[in-house]
């Protein structure tokens, strides 16, 4: 694997964990993939450096602790037109 198929899996790797659909088919049946330059971007803006491979490490390394770490949110479960 090539340098430049390792920096995008690495990118790649990075967006699923953050919650960023990578990949997608859109209404015409066709293939798509985000951009990395847009990935970059989303990444940037939900403060996930990812500038080159260690700061990715770093990001993914904080969003797999983050989600160890964190509690399950509690479920509310509710009926239309009754009091919760």
């Amino acid at each position: 694997m090539s340098e430049a198929d390792n920096s995008r899996s690495r990118l790649h790797e990075l967006a699923a964990a953050a919650g960023i659909a990578v990949d997608w088919t859109d209404a015409h049946g066709v293939p798509r993939t985000v951009a990395p330059d847009t990935l970059h971007a989303l990444l940037d803006a939900l403060e996930l450096p990812n500038a080159n491979a260690q700061e990715q490490a770093a990001s993914l390394a904080r969003l797999r602790a983050e989600h160890d770490s964190a509690e399950a949110p509690a479920l509310l479960v509710a009926s239309v037109a009754e009091p919760i």
